[in-house]
């Protein structure tokens, strides 16, 4: 019979490991011997990202870029910090690039914004817009209609900056009762709260205003004022406002006529006698018949010594009788250039030009002329251009010459470099 053997435990010894690490060597050489094909390689161009020579520009140079590009587009600053973040940090910290705050009609929806515009324009002067103007981009402006609320509204906004303003621009195109009132009530009190310290320029534009209420600004500080133009609004003239103004563009509206319209013109320019460019024009009167006046009124003589330009616009069919009793008492040693515009674009002379010429000539300090449709007279034209022996270039635009030889050889003086 068999006996049944034992199993023997499997135990690893010398003799053991030398057999697997003999096996292991083996293996070793063999997969040494054995050499995997190279890959095959192909040669590619690598792509080169060309940098555009903007991105190269130092930041002070690409935010005076961005600053010209505001003053003709109000979104602008919008435009150019969303472009990438090297620009992004460009704008946010270029405060005078924010610095432009324009509010129309639509702004309501987007107060939000102008209020974060003003913060990031930090303690930078503000030009503040208030109303409908051109775009300077091509960019058709959206309607606007402004009544007493959305005035008062947007002037809430910005009147607590008002002593960073460096301008102030409101110009509303339709009629609405009040309006002068609710944009201007609150910057006509009196204390330090309403001083306009930085303000440079002021425009004021409403033609369509039956209100007759004066106002007196910025409690009769805005020592920097030095440019203006208004329309459709009456103004408490004081020196502390309007004495150093240098340019001035006023349009006479309302019910004062005749001889105190005159009077009180004189009196504003008196004031403002440190005038380089003087720009006025009268509205058209229905049917105004009034008979010129046969002699100069006693209204008090303003000499303007630092006068260089000046523009006379006629906006109806004739001269007025305000531009014509008002000439005679004005006096421009330093006169070099004088612009007659005719707004109605008249077909014929003014039939008053003969009158007015006679008690307003041009002063001979006279370089620059420019006449337009209802201010040529082909009779008067020759003799007037002869007689102003320092002037260099004459302008005749919208009014037919006779002939080239009328223009060339009676009409031009040997002075007159061009007509």
């Amino acid at each position: 019979m068999l006996k049944r053997t034992h199993l023997r435990e499997l135990t690893l010894n010398r003799a053991c490991m030398n057999i697997v690490r003999a096996k292991v060597r083996s293996s070793d050489r063999t997969h040494h011997h054995y050499q995997e094909p190279c890959p095959t390689r192909v040669s590619r161009p690598k792509l080169r990202r060309n940098t555009h020579p903007i991105h190269s520009l130092p930041g002070e140079l690409l935010a005076h870029i961005f600053i010209l590009g505001s003053n003709l587009d109000v979104v602008f600053p919008i435009i150019v910090s969303h472009v990438c973040s090297a620009w992004r940090d460009v704008a946010l910290h270029t405060p005078s690039l924010w610095r432009r705050i324009t509010l129309n009609s639509n702004a309501h929806y987007r107060l939000d914004m102008w209020r974060e515009r003003i913060h990031r324009a930090k303690v930078c002067s503000l030009d503040i817009e208030v109303g409908a103007f051109p775009s300077h981009c091509g960019r058709k402006p959206p309607k606007s209609y402004f009544d007493i609320h959305t005035v008062q509204w947007h002037m809430h906004l910005v009147l607590s900056s008002i002593s960073r303003w460096r301008s102030l621009k409101l110009s509303f195109p339709h009629y609405a009762p009040f309006l002068w009132n609710a944009a201007l009530s609150t910057c006509c009190g009196a204390g330090r709260g309403v001083y306009a310290p930085l303000i440079e320029e002021l425009s004021l534009v409403y033609s369509a205003n039956d209100d007759t209420k004066v106002f007196t600004l910025f409690g009769g500080v805005a020592p920097r004022l030095s440019r203006l133009t208004i329309d459709g609004i009456r103004l408490a003239w004081l020196p502390s406002l309007f004495g150093n103004l240098t340019f001035l563009d006023y349009t006479h509206r309302g019910p004062i006529r005749g001889n105190q319209a005159v009077a009180l013109i004189l009196d504003m320019v008196e004031v403002s006698s440190r005038l380089q460019e003087l720009r006025i024009s009268f509205p058209s009167y229905a049917n105004d018949l009034r008979p010129l006046p046969g002699h100069a009124r006693a209204h008090k003589q303003v000499t303007l010594p630092f006068l260089g330009t000046l523009y006379l616009r006629i906006e109806g069919p004739d001269i007025p009788y305000e531009l014509y009793s008002l000439l005679p008492h004005l006096t421009f040693p330093s006169l070099i250039s004088l612009h007659l515009l005719d707004l109605h674009r008249s077909l014929h002379t003014f039939p008053r030009l003969g009158s007015f010429l006679q008690v307003f000539k041009p002063p001979p300090s006279l370089k620059y002329l420019w006449m337009e449709c209802g201010w040529v007279d082909n009779e008067i034209l020759p003799s007037m251009l002869r007689s102003l022996k320092s002037l260099k270039r004459a302008v005749v635009n919208g009014a037919k010459v006779p002939d080239l030889y009328f223009a060339r050889s009676v009409a031009r003086p040997a002075n007159l470099d061009q007509l």
